[in-house]
């Protein structure tokens, strides 16, 4: 069943210094920090096993091309030096991957170990967004990290291949993850070129990107959350939202609405 909403948790460090806190910053300045692979704390993320092409594919490849493009393609892809040229194409496609935006976010907001790897131990905030406006992938979770092979990758560049078959098998790379960490019910959303125009500030491996504050159903505060950093948020919070509050239970975390 899909979901109605997505979560994002916000660490908060010390409530001294609001100006120091990244995440109450962006949270009133109506922007988000979208990633790259990075920046993201696991090794492993999005890393993508590229299988280079064989001699006798690229051949193959070159047989069912034109004479322009035959030419074309030998000068990029082919002739004695054909492994430096797969080489130098490999690095571009790495790069190209590197550079990709995401915005990551999960389906629970009572997961007592997200409170505490992503919220600084319960003293920070969760972030409710409305799953309607954030359009969000489930993350895949496996034993190892993804194969891709670049010879489909070479085929859609000369016009042979299937570009958005092609397009789905790379994303789907870029939002698989190792087993461990399927605790966290990852989903992603990854900027497209039609939202860049939203980007207020971008930095070699993130960008901080403005959101409609409609998107955002709720506020929920940690179990740790301090009066100083609640009154903080809602003093200076332009606009109207719901608050809800994590709970210690016996064994559990619940949420509740508050005021």
């Amino acid at each position: 069943m899909p979901t109605s909403s997505f979560y994002k948790y916000c660490p908060v460090y010390q409530d001294e210094c609001f100006d120091k806190e990244y995440s109450v910053m962006n949270l009133l300045a109506d922007q988000v920090k979208f990633s790259t692979r990075r920046d993201f704390n696991d090794l492993f993320d999005s890393k993508v096993n590229l299988i280079k092409p064989t001699k006798k594919e690229l051949k193959e490849i070159s047989g069912k091309l034109k004479t322009a493009k035959r030419i074309e393609f030998k000068n990029i892809f082919y002739g004695e030096d054909w492994e430096s040229k797969v080489r130098i194409f490999e690095r571009t496609v790495e790069k190209v991957f590197d550079d990709y935006l995401y915005y990551c976010v999960t389906d629970k907001d009572d997961s007592n170990l997200m409170w505490s790897h992503y919220a600084n131990s319960h003293k920070g905030f969760c972030i409710e967004w409305d799953a309607d406006k954030i359009k969000a992938e489930q993350v895949k979770y496996q034993s190892n990290i993804p194969n891709f092979k670049l010879i489909d990758l070479i085929e859609t560049h000369v016009g042979i291949g299937d570009d958005t078959e092609v397009g789905k098998a790379i994303w789907q790379a870029l939002r698989t993850k190792l087993d461990e960490w399927e605790y966290e019910s990852e989903y992603r959303f990854q900027m497209s070129n039609a939202m860049k125009k939203l980007i207020v500030k971008q930095e070699p491996d993130f960008a901080l990107v403005k959101y409609q504050p409609n998107w955002i159903k709720s506020i929920i505060w940690g179990c740790r959350t301090t009066d100083k950093t609640k009154k903080h948020i809602k003093d200076n919070l332009h606009f109207d939202v719901k608050f809800k509050q994590a709970k210690e239970a016996l064994s559990s975390i619940i949420i509740t609405e508050t005021t």
